[in-house]
């Protein structure tokens, strides 16, 4: 605000893309902090549940994510991942 003496702040109170599940999970994460914040509502509803996986590592973690999209898609849906690095996995669809 330094850089910009004339901006003001504008704080949004709606969240049109999250459902108020995720921004009540997400303002409990953010608001450990003891900083007074507003809460930032939905009006999208969606699932009342989050499912929280603890995973030994990256891999395992986009194995997860695969599998969850495959349950969604009714179908196997990768055909084989392959590491890349250490931070990348390929999701490959031969």
């Amino acid at each position: 605000m330094k850089e910009y003496p004339d901006a003001s702040v504008v704080t949004l109170k709606c969240n049109y893309r999250s459902t108020n599940t995720i921004l009540s999970a997400s303002f409990q994460v953010i608001n450990t902090d003891g900083v007074e914040r507003s809460r930032t509502y939905s009006i999208i509803d969606g699932v009342k549940t989050i499912a929280i996986l603890e995973l030994a590592n990256e891999h395992a973690e986009a194995e997860s994510i695969a599998h969850v999209i495959e349950v969604w898609w009714g179908e196997p849906v990768f055909t084989r991942l392959t590491p890349v690095g250490s931070r990348r996995l390929i999701l490959h669809r031969d």
